[in-house]
């Protein structure tokens, strides 16, 4: 039953008709629900989970089954939820990790700076010089970030920066886009959670919930459409009464030109940057390492 391989969708379900149509609507009517759940994609996504879970905590040593999870699989051109996994063990907790926990992004923020920035003329060949950089935000502290390497690589094309995720590139790109423009940005591809208005935004420090970037990433990945994500095709009554039925909503909310540089760069992060391990794939990926 779908109840057992999908708990956090269905429950998703019973809460959207129980703050829809109320609880009498939901318990009596006999509603006949159908869903954008594809099976096969729902037992894959779990095991991945449970899989890149299990490896965590290996790797790091933390303590066996504490480490959380979540997985959202969304049709980049439609908005159907093919799959959700909300954590590891919906029975121990049944709070969502894909719709409702807000974490920071990291670097998985990157590509959509990047995306204003190129909207804004500059091109995958840009140039910025990736050498030491102190600011102060808007509290008073003095930052004094670094790449993941600690090293200073130079003049540095904004193709190479997102490839291999330099952080003092894109804080050097945000302050030259400007932070108001790029949160704008970021809003108009699908983020509604509020932004911290500082440079500290580049490196993807302000929460977010998994389901806005699936969101934002899906603007790449559909010729710069944005698409409302849903979960329900159609619901129907014990008398064939149709209560509601959902059809794909696609915005065009950015230059499909545009969409395709991001996207295109971020191919170049799973074939030689960050997020190689992914091309064991065997087939064109293109991702962020967060």
């Amino acid at each position: 039953p779908k109840d057992k391989i999908a708990p956090y969708f269905v429950e998703n379900v019973r809460r959207y008709i129980l703050d829809k149509y109320g609880s009498d609507v939901l318990y009596k009517e006999g509603l006949e629900i159908y869903t954008t759940l594809n099976i096969k994609m729902q037992k894959a996504a779990r095991e991945a989970v449970e899989r890149g879970l299990s490896e965590l905590e290996t790797r790091q040593g933390y303590p066996q089954g504490l480490a959380q999870g979540a997985l959202l699989s969304m049709e980049a051109a439609t908005g159907a939820i093919k799959a959700m996994v909300g954590g590891r063990n919906f029975i121990k907790s049944e709070f969502n990790r894909a719709t409702q926990s807000k974490r920071q992004p990291g670097s998985a923020f990157k590509p959509l700076i990047y995306t204003a920035a190129f909207d804004k003329g500059m091109t995958p060949a840009t140039v910025v010089v990736d050498a030491p950089l102190v600011y102060q935000d808007a509290a008073g502290s003095i930052s004094k970030p670094q790449n993941f390497d600690r090293e200073f690589h130079g003049p540095t094309t904004l193709r190479n920066a997102l490839v291999y995720s330099r952080n003092i590139v894109t804080i050097k790109l945000l302050q030259n886009i400007g932070i108001d423009y790029a949160t704008a940005y970021a809003v108009n591809m699908g983020i509604s959670s509020p932004l911290e208005r500082n440079l500290s935004l580049a490196l993807g420090t302000s929460g977010v919930t998994l389901q806005e970037m699936v969101r934002a990433y899906g603007v790449l990945a559909n010729q710069g459409k944005k698409v409302d994500p849903f979960f329900i095709r159609k619901i129907v009554d014990r008398t064939g009464h149709v209560f509601e039925e959902n059809q794909p909503v696609s915005t065009q909310v950015i230059d499909p030109r545009i969409a395709f540089m991001t996207a295109y760069i971020l191919q170049d992060v799973v074939e030689s940057g960050t997020g190689k391990a992914v091309k064991s794939i065997g087939r064109p990926v293109a991702g962020k390492t967060g």
